[in-house]
């Protein structure tokens, strides 16, 4: 009898299989309002952008959060429509095209390798914050790109926009742990902030952007690099380094940090009178440089973070004191 019933049970697995394998989707491409989109899962349903059959994208372009396909079953060879999530946008889909705009809904997930590449017609674009994975040189060589944001969950930059020229400023997320060619020839940019997330700098980076004349890494150890040209000769020459105080002397030591001519050590908040401590003697230097007039330039001196020295700053920095936190230091009130 328990014989018969495992028998029995295998069938009823064997017969769902038989059944689920009747209806898998045949994977192809799918045109929809002039977009292009390859199916990518099942169950639920998924679907990325994808390049033309025949010739580019132009103008302005508006991708939805999911599109309404037809897809047809591998056995019985049915069609029937069904709603698919779009999750991504595909490798090369946009390369070379001539799109002006682009709108991204806020279920995509990856822009694959070469996505944007050669868009020399796109001026800005705004990736949603879902998206964690950009491709090698998604953005390759978008000459005319000015903005962009970054998303917060993005942990690598590989080529993703080199030789962007036109970028003038560019946020690297608090999550980015390894970079490679990320900003290759942005000779736009003038100043970079290197997050203390970064632990690879991988090879050319920041290599001909040749305009920098602040590199400001935030890791207490240097990042490991794989070579020297992480940045062109003339940025070591001229560029300040600004990194952590007690950091100095280990990027003055450090393969390819050492070639910075400038390496300048950050100064404490609150270290007002420099002695490498925050003590009572900050609170008496600072509050003569504010009868003195001379607070705007005491480094260190802007405790609150507001962009100015006041009196203000003075209270924050005895109840540093008296507390041992900051301000942004201190934990959330429970709910």
């Amino acid at each position: 009898m328990k014989k018969q019933i495992l028998t029995y049970s295998w069938l009823k697995v064997v017969w769902l299989l038989v059944l689920v394998a009747g209806v898998s989707l045949v994977s192809r491409a799918e045109m929809v309002s002039g977009i292009n989109y390859t199916v990518t899962n099942s169950y639920p349903y998924t679907v990325e952008v994808s390049a033309l059959p025949s010739g580019n994208y132009s103008g302005d372009i508006v991708i939805p959060e999911t599109v309404t396909i037809e897809v047809q079953g591998f056995y019985y060879g049915e069609f029937w429509t069904v709603n698919a999530t779009v999750t991504g946008i595909g490798e090369s889909a946009f390369y070379g095209s001539s799109i002006t705009s682009i709108s991204l809904p806020t279920t995509l997930q990856y822009i694959g390798e070469s996505a944007f590449g050669n868009c020399i017609s796109l001026t800005s674009i705004d990736i949603p914050n879902s998206v964690t994975s950009l491709g090698w040189n998604a953005f390759y060589y978008c000459t005319n790109l000015t903005s962009v944001n970054i998303p917060s969950g993005v942990t690598e930059l590989y080529g993703t926009f080199k030789g962007c020229s036109s970028l003038t400023e560019v946020t690297i997320p608090a999550a980015v742990r390894y970079l490679d060619e990320a900003f290759k020839n942005c000779t736009g940019l003038t100043s970079v902030v290197i997050p203390s997330s970064v632990e690879d700098m991988g090879e050319r980076s920041f290599y001909g952007c040749d305009n920098l004349t602040i590199v400001t890494c935030e890791a207490e150890n240097p990042p490991y690099c794989a070579s020297l040209d992480c940045f062109s000769t003339s940025v070591y020459s001229n560029a300040q380094l600004r990194v952590p105080g007690e950091s100095v002397p280990y990027y003055s030591t450090a393969n390819m940090w050492s070639q910075f001519t400038h390496i300048i050590g950050a100064a404490q908040k609150g270290d007002v009178d420099g002695d490498g401590k925050v003590t009572i003697g900050d609170v008496t230097t600072l509050i003569n440089s504010l009868l003195s007039n001379t607070a705007s330039g005491v480094s260190g001196a802007d405790t609150d973070g507001d962009g100015k020295v006041t009196i203000s700053d003075v209270t924050t920095l005895i109840n540093y004191l008296l507390s041992g936190s900051w301000p942004s230091d201190e934990p959330e009130p429970e709910e």
